[in-house]
């Protein structure tokens, strides 16, 4: 869990789990480990976006700032978490509040919507090596304002299309995807007894006979409740 707010630094808790069936989780402060991550408190943070950019099975954080530049931290398997901003493609300081991770070209890997108050951008993964930035995908982008933003197949046929809340200036607007050309794959979770959605479920997914082996991972997701600044993503 990451707590963030204003002028604070982020706080990076580890949920232990439950001592038995009747206690509730147990959280340790971890936020040492990763001083990189939780060592500023001049981020002003907007919102937080977690996922596996890189395809090696654990969750990243990207952080949407409003001031300074925005930044990408990577986990290396352990909890620890070092910015690789620079070296992937990721940055600039666009008065950004918030940001979504999904796989928009169905190539494998996640790609990421950042929505500004000013140009919204798509950066595009090159197989967890690089970003792409590219703004010129996205109709009427001049000066969007967009405070909020979300991810959802909103017409079935197997691609995430945008939805953006803006104001002020601009009307929101549904960015419709028309790119899937291919197969695509949907899981649906469900809780045995309680968590209907199962939020919070883990899904890795491996070439056919190699269940588990890292060399063979193609994709792994987390079902999780999408939260920005003012919006969010369903699970």
């Amino acid at each position: 869990m990451l707590l963030y707010t204003l002028y604070k630094p982020l706080i990076y808790l580890e949920n232990r789990g439950r001592s038995g069936p009747d206690s509730l989780p147990v959280f340790i402060d971890r936020s040492a480990g990763s001083p990189e991550l939780t060592g500023r408190f001049d981020f002003l943070t907007q919102s937080i976006a977690f996922g596996d950019y890189d395809n090696d099975g654990d969750t990243d954080i990207f952080l949407a700032n409003r001031v300074t530049p925005c930044k990408l931290f990577e986990n290396d398997g352990r909890g620890h978490f070092r910015d690789v901003s620079r070296k992937k493609g990721i940055g600039g300081s666009n008065l950004t509040y918030g940001a979504n991770w999904g796989d928009l070209d169905q190539d494998g890997d996640l790609d990421l919507f950042v929505s500004n108050l000013g140009i919204n951008y798509i950066y595009w993964n090159q197989s967890g090596d690089l970003f792409e930035k590219d703004s010129l995908s996205l109709a009427m982008n001049d000066y969007s304002y967009t405070r909020a933003s979300a991810l959802a197949d909103l017409d079935a046929d197997g691609d995430l299309d945008i939805i953006t809340a803006n104001g002020a200036v601009s009307f929101s607007r549904i960015y419709r995807n028309p790119l899937n050309q291919s197969n695509f794959l949907k899981i649906w979770t469900e809780g045995a007894a309680s968590n209907r959605s199962g939020i919070g479920s883990n899904i890795w997914l491996y070439r056919a006979g190699h269940i588990g082996d890292s060399a063979h991972l193609l994709g792994f997701r987390t079902i999780r409740i999408e939260t920005g600044y003012m919006a969010g993503s369903l699970p």
